[in-house]
Order: C-alpha cells, then sequence, then structure tokens
C-alpha cells in the first residue's frame, strides 16, 4: 500500500511520518500545528494498517502494535517527544503550556488528566495554545511546548466537546482516551514566551475547586522527573514566579477563576504578595453549599431619594460610607433610604452588611448571588423606593453640603431625563476631576480632567461628555439600564452616557455634588478583574448604540497584542451573532 509522508518539527528536532492514504488526512489534523516541510529527517516514523489493528514502525527497527486510531496517536507522540533532546541547561517535562500577551503560563502537575484538562479550559477562555504534553523550559525561561493534539481522557470528552472553543473540532477516543484537533488560530505568534507565572492541577476529591497559592514544595514534588530526585533544585527561571495550585475533580468546577487571576498576573495587575494575598481571599472563602446567604430586609421605606450601593465583600468601604452620610448630612436623613445590593451574599462579610440595618433604621439588605459585574447597580434602580436614585460605590465619601445640593437639583427639575454626577475630589483634597475625555488610554474609555467651571461648588450645573460611574444620579423612571450581556468589571463609562443622550437626556457635571473615592486596595481586589470582560462590555455596549467598535479593536490590539485580543472578538461576535 502506498504511503503519504510529512514532517513534525518541535525543539530543533524533525521527524518524518509515513501512513497510509486513509489515516494521513486525519494525521495531519491532530499534527496539524508541528507540521513543517524539513529538509532533514532525525526520525522515521511509518505506520502500517495490518487488519486487526495498526503497526508503527520507529526508525525502521523499533515495532510497536497500536490497536486503534488513538493508539497510533500514543505511541507517535510517545515516540517523537522521547526523541526530543533536553536542552542543555534547561528542562523536558510533561506538562502544558498556554500564552497570553506574548508571555507564557507553566501548567504541570502529577496527575496529567489534570494538566491537559487545565489547559484545554484556558485555550477556551482565550489563551494560545503552546502544548499539553511536553514542555522544554530554558535557561532564561523560555517555554515551547509541543503543539500535538489535545489530550483528555475520554470519560472528560462530552465537557469538551461542550466548550466554545471545541465545538465541531475533530476527535477520536477510545475507552481510556480522547484527542482533538487544535485549531490554527490558537497558536501563539512567536515560537517561545517568557515564562510569567506557574499553575500546579491536580485531582481533587470532590467536585469543588479548590485555588491555592502553591509552594515550592509542591512546585518542586511537580517539577520531580525519574533520575532527578524529590531534592534538585527548582530552576532558576522559575523562582519567585507567581504559582497558582489549581484542584478539581470535574472539569465544570474550574470555571473561569483560574483564567482571570492569570490574565491580572500577565497584564502586570497583581503579583507577589499582593497575588498571594487575592489568591487566599479566594480560597478562603466559604463554599457555595457551605451556608445560606442572609435574607433580603423586609422592611417597607419610603424616601425622596434612594442613595444605592452595590457591594462585594467590602464591609468597611460600606460602613464608613453610610455612617459618614449620617454623620455629616442630618438634614437629609429624613429623606433617603440607604440600600446595599451585596453581590456575594455567601462571603464572610455578609452577615455583618446586613447587621448593619439593626443600627441603622432607613438602611436595606438586598442579597443578589445570580452574578458578578459592575452592571448590578441595575438592581439598585429596580430595588429602589425613592423617586430619584443616588448609585455610589461602597467607598465613596460626601463633603457636607453634596447630597442636599443633589436634591436641590432634582426638585428644579423634577422630571428630568438627564444623567447627574459631580467632581471627583482628589487624595489632597485640594483638587477636583470634573470629568473625563473621552480618548482611549490604558485599555479604557477615558481620562481623568478639569473644568474650571465645577470650582465653585454653588455654580450651575454643565454638560460633560462622561465621568466615573463610582457617584452618579437620575430620576429612576429615566434609568436606561445596563446591557444584560455584560458581564464582570468595565466598559460602563462613556456607553451609559452615550445612552442618556440618545433618550433625549444630557450628561451634567453639578458642582456640588462633590465626591472623594477609595482607590488603593492593599490587600488586593476580592473580585477578578480582567481585560477580557472589558473587551466584551465596549464591544457590545458600543454595538447596541449603533457606534463604531473599530476604534477600541485597534487600541486595545496596540496595549494588549493580537494574540490577546482577536480569540475576545471572535467568541463575542459569535455569542450576538
Amino acid at each position: 500500500m502506498k504511503l503519504v509522508e510529512f514532517d513534525i518539527h518541535w525543539a530543533g528536532w524533525p521527524a518524518r511520518i509515513r501512513c497510509p492514504f486513509d489515516l494521513s488526512i486525519s494525521l495531519k489534523g491532530f499534527f496539524g500545528l508541528a507540521r513543517t516541510k524539513s529538509a532533514e529527517c532525525r526520525m522515521s516514523i511509518e505506520v502500517f494498517d495490518v487488519g486487526s489493528g495498526y503497526e508503527v514502525l520507529i526508525d525502521g527497527a523499533d515495532r510497536r502494535p497500536a490497536n486503534d486510531f488513538c493508539e497510533v496517536i500514543d505511541v507517535i507522540q510517545a515516540a517523537f517527544l522521547s526523541a526530543v533532546p533536553e536542552p542543555s541547561g534547561g528542562l523536558k517535562i510533561h506538562g502544558g503550556a498556554v500564552a497570553l500577551g506574548g508571555k507564557g503560563i507553566f501548567v504541570l502537575g502529577r496527575d496529567r488528566a489534570a494538566v491537559s484538562v487545565t489547559v484545554a479550559s484556558l485555550v477556551d477562555q482565550g489563551f494560545r495554545y503552546r502544548g499539553q504534553q511536553c514542555v522544554i523550559l530554558q535557561a532564561n525561561g523560555d517555554l515551547d511546548g509541543f503543539p500535538g493534539p489535545i489530550h483528555v481522557p475520554s470519560s472528560r470528552l462530552a465537557w469538551l466537546g461542550r466548550l466554545d472553543a471545541f465545538q465541531g473540532q475533530l476527535s477520536v477516543s477510545n475507552a481510556d482516551n480522547a484527542y482533538v484537533t487544535p485549531q490554527r488560530e490558537w497558536k501563539a505568534e512567536s515560537e517561545r514566551t517568557r515564562c510569567c507565572a506557574i499553575v500546579i492541577a491536580d485531582a481533587a476529591g470532590n467536585t469543588s475547586l479548590q485555588i491555592s497559592t502553591a509552594s515550592a514544595e509542591v512546585l518542586g514534588q511537580a517539577l520531580h522527573l525519574p533520575g532527578r530526585g524529590d531534592g534538585a533544585p527548582i530552576p532558576a527561571a522559575l523562582d519567585g514566579l507567581p504559582c497558582l495550585g489549581v484542584a478539581f475533580n470535574n472539569p465544570a468546577a474550574l470555571g473561569d477563576a483560574p483564567a482571570n487571576l492569570l490574565r491580572m498576573v500577565v497584564h502586570g495587575e497583581i503579583g507577589g504578595e499582593a497575588f498571594e494575598r487575592l489568591v487566599s481571599s479566594i480560597s478562603g472563602a466559604p463554599a457555595r453549599s457551605g451556608g445560606e446567604p442572609p435574607q433580603r430586609s423586609q422592611r417597607s421605606l419610603k424616601a425622596d431619594m434612594t442613595i444605592g450601593m452595590a457591594c462585594y465583600d467590602d464591609f468597611d468601604g460600606v460602613f464608613f460610607s453610610v455612617q459618614s452620610l449620617r454623620l455629616h448630612h442630618p438634614e437629609i436623613l429624613d429623606r433617603v433610604e440607604f440600600l446595599l445590593i451585596d453581590n456575594n451574599p455567601i462571603g464572610l462579610g455578609a452577615k455583618a452588611l446586613k447587621g448593619i440595618e439593626d443600627y441603622v433604621p432607613n438602611y436595606r439588605y438586598i442579597p443578589y448571588g445570580e452574578r458578578t459585574s459592575t452592571a448590578v447597580r441595575d438592581r439598585i434602580f429596580h430595588e429602589a423606593a425613592g423617586r430619584y436614585v443616588l448609585s455610589m460605590d461602597c467607598h465613596v465619601m460626601f463633603p457636607a453640603g453634596a447630597i442636599g445640593s443633589l436634591i436641590n437639583h432634582f426638585e428644579r427639575d423634577p422630571e428630568t431625563r438627564d444623567l447627574v454626577q459631580g467632581p471627583m475630589v482628589k487624595n489632597s483634597l485640594d483638587s477636583i476631576s470634573t470629568h473625563w475625555e473621552p480618548v482611549w488610554h490604558k485599555c479604557m474609555f477615558g481620562t481623568w480632567a478639569h473644568d474650571p467651571a465645577g470650582d465653585d461648588p454653588s455654580a450651575q450645573p454643565f454638560d460633560i461628555p462622561l465621568q466615573g460611574l463610582g457617584v452618579f444620579a437620575c430620576r429612576r423612571e429615566a434609568w436606561p439600564g445596563f446591557n444584560p450581556a455584560f458581564r464582570g468589571f468595565g466598559g460602563e463609562e462613556g456607553y451609559i452616557h452615550e445612552k442618556f443622550r440618545q433618550r433625549g437626556g444630557r450628561t451634567l457635571c453639578l458642582p456640588g455634588l462633590r465626591w472623594l473615592h477609595r482607590f488603593d486596595r492593599p490587600f488586593g481586589v476580592p473580585y477578578p478583574l480582567n481585560f477580557e470582560d472589558r473587551i466584551r462590555n465596549y464591544y457590545i455596549g458600543w454595538s447596541e448604540l449603533g457606534l463604531s467598535v473599530e476604534e477600541m479593536i485597534e487600541h486595545m490590539v496596540a496595549e494588549l497584542g493580537a494574540d490577546a485580543v482577536t480569540p475576545v472578538i471572535n467568541r463575542v461576535k459569535r455569542d450576538l451573532a
């Protein structure tokens, strides 16, 4: 039978595969990301159909049986990877690698199935595929993974098939293993990426996800290779890198938490002790099944204005914001209600947040854990008792008279359709930012700016293009709502302002509505922040309003690279379709 041949190449090692025509099309697909045309051949692999199965001949002498096509892939991959030499001063090890924005994530662990599933999950969430079965770590920290077929235990093939990135991909399986062809668009643009973080994947005894910071001892155990010994030192290139431990039994439990943490590391948003604190806060939170959230407040209040906050694990912020309003704005207390939307009602602070109602008579607590996003501020307007609604971050304070000036503004224009905001006071207390300029900057739409028209707190309101949404207010019935497809954090500024304008309203700065915002979070942000959600929200919001998304995409690509942005845009396009 005539054999068809093609070459694969990895880590400087070329091999030529010969196989029957009916196998060649599938094999070329499964090894598609490693295929190349090579002038030299250091290894030959021949596959023969022997009727009852297959036989794989390595370098013309080593014959290995294969009962089915899955075993053919097993034998080819194992033979090829074992022949690739270990780099001088580096390390060749079973593991996986993904990349984002030109930086690499090293995934390893003694449980090979957990490693494979973790890599597949990250690929589905926009990370570029570098490899899943074998990785070379160079002495300088460069990662080079073998981009062979995606492998999972056959019991996980149904889970894999439900992921967006893997739908419609060719797969093959037997009783033990399953392989899926990788997509060409997954491949990273560069052959090597510098390692910036490590994931130690393992199986857990239950279906919940266990997240932790992996110790040097755990990393050393995961790196253990036959002949190296458990006491072998950790490569210098990995020393001090953020090391995330993930343990699970059911791969569906992985969710997006590991990917979100890794994005923050890749984009330089968190590292070192802050990374450890954030992971500890996540791993230390009670499990969703560990207890019931507090009941919503039963009291019914009447108010001219609702002052609402959405909170995620920030009891201190809520406590001091509410008590500051009570201490410094006594003239408005009989006209307002305080409304708290708890976006993590199973969090450590939930009971204390509910308990505020015991000493604040015009306070209501609403648990809302259905989804996590700054867009949950919509719930403030749905739950509000007041005719007018002031939405504020749960870590904001107002100077005396600020809330009174807002109430007076609404009384002068009771049927207003406007969005009303005010100047943000800087920490020094001697300067303000009245608005944002509508320009793209550092992956956001808008930069802080100052208009002298806002310097006098008694001055008249004036039009602004947009402002940060730490504080904003409107008539409850005029609230247009955030797009329900928004998720995560970011993308609302500019979008909601244009939405008001398209509905006949104005976007105003009321100079008297001054506010001070706490930005510093020395113990880390307890919820995931990632650029994927921000890009997604901008794309959805701009599309909803009939605005062009091209400038946004160009800016994000310039800041983050096409590797990080293009898969996000493709996914959101599919979602919208």
